[in-house]
């Protein structure tokens, strides 16, 4: 459980909620408060190093003193969005991010496409942190309206519940990963219910977006698992101020090309990647990019820059000649477009 001491880092729930807490408050003078807040003695916590180091730090600190949940209600009462995933990963069956394994053909160090991969990357990856960047002013604009079409997805399968991210593609459908949709670790069991939560994000003022959540029709996903893309339709109306996403007409992208994420890592609210972004790698089926992502951020779309879509996020890989040693990756929004329009699935894209 989330609460127990000795902390059992490597369980799910642990670890999406420091990445939670890592991503949410990085600020080292906020941590400090927080943990006097919570009344967790300052003395046991390590102070100093990277933030994911502090809060690991810190959480196991207050694991100790029986003070998990008070930590985390004053994180909550600190950013309120985080609340509710919060009491997601404190449940019984917990909520938990999408994560999917990398298929072998693409970590085999004997494969012609693939000979830079190891063999035991398998997670996201924040990639590196620092260093901002400059666009022009009017970027933020034709983000803002891009971000609208994000949306979280909240599912249950036999065997649990997980989270992901999708996005708006037709008057009635969200693209997102196979992954996300089907339990990759137990038989590529479908998912049961399906929920898109659009607006799950912070406004300006720090506060939280009321949530516009949309069910969906679990029974209508079609899906590829090769490509690890899937569409769902709604059960009910998608409000307007959600707007379609376009999937065609994006150039390819060439080798350091900016890549710009619109995801929901940790399962938490909505956030946007465009730090050191740079495209490594292009094939025909794959998009490889530096631009941090986490788990939950499967199924995110991936945008160029001037927003358009360019590939369906789904997940990291190590690579032993990149200075980074890890890159993320998406498969190429027009193949996906290309086997979505063979399917018949989406109306939008009928031949």
């Amino acid at each position: 459980m989330l609460t127990d001491f000795p902390v059992r880092w490597t369980e799910p729930q642990v670890r999406q909620t420091l990445a939670l807490l890592a991503e949410a408050v990085y600020r080292e003078a906020e941590i400090v408060q927080l943990v006097q807040d919570s009344g967790v003695p300052i003395g046991q916590v390590e102070l100093g190093g990277s933030v994911s180091l502090v809060w690991r730090s810190v959480f196991n600190a207050a694991a100790g003193q029986g003070r998990v949940t008070v930590l985390l209600d004053a994180v909550s009462e600190l950013r309120p969005t985080l609340r509710g995933r919060f009491d997601e990963l404190r449940e019984k069956e917990p909520v938990l991010a999408s994560e999917a394994p990398v298929p072998p053909d693409q970590r085999d160090p004997a494969s012609a496409s693939w000979k830079n991969f190891s063999e035991d990357g398998q997670i996201e990856a924040i990639i590196v942190a620092g260093q901002p960047t400059f666009v022009d002013i009017s970027f933020l604009a034709r983000g803002i309206e891009r971000s609208r079409s994000v949306c979280r997805l909240v599912t249950r399968f036999p065997n649990g519940k997980g989270t992901g991210t999708g996005f708006r593609v037709g008057r009635e459908h969200i693209l997102t990963n196979h992954h996300v949709l089907f339990d990759w670790d137990d038989d590529d069991a479908p998912a049961t219910a399906v929920e898109a939560w659009f607006n799950y994000e912070d406004d300006v003022d720090g506060q939280p977006k009321p949530i516009s959540q949309v069910a969906c029709d679990a029974s209508s996903v079609t899906a590829e698992k090769s490509d690890d893309w899937a569409l769902v339709r709604v059960a009910s109306a998608i409000p307007d101020q959600f707007p379609v996403v376009a999937v065609t007409g994006a150039k390819v992208p060439t080798i350091n090309d900016r890549m710009y994420i619109i995801q929901h890592p940790g399962g938490g609210p909505k956030q946007v990647a465009f730090q050191h972004n740079l495209v490594r790698h292009v094939d025909h089926n794959v998009v490889q990019y530096w631009t941090d992502t986490d788990l939950g951020s499967s199924g995110a779309p991936v945008f160029d820059e001037h927003w358009q879509v360019v590939a369906l996020h789904h997940f990291s890989l190590k690579v032993a000649d990149d200075r980074m040693g890890v890159r993320n990756q998406g498969r190429r929004i027009d193949r996906v477009a290309e086997r979505i329009r063979a399917s018949g699935a989406l109306p939008e894209m009928a031949p």
